[in-house]
């Protein structure tokens, strides 16, 4: 039982840094749809490698 609790408030931190990659993805995506600039494409790959971080445990969720 004190696994089970450890885990799911390790995965419930992720939640709040999942829901606002998706609050960025969507805006992104909104101004590349009307007018892409190359600050504006790069975005995309930021936003992945600081994901990978998370993953990999280099960097806690914010």
């Amino acid at each position: 039982m004190l696994l089970y609790r450890v885990v799911d408030t390790l995965v419930d931190g992720y939640f709040p840094v999942l829901a606002m990659l998706d609050d960025q993805s969507d805006e992104i995506e909104d101004h590349i749809l009307r007018r892409p600039t190359d600050e504006q494409l790069g975005r995309p790959f930021d936003m992945k490698r600081s994901l990978m971080g998370h993953a990999q445990g280099r960097r806690p969720p914010s």
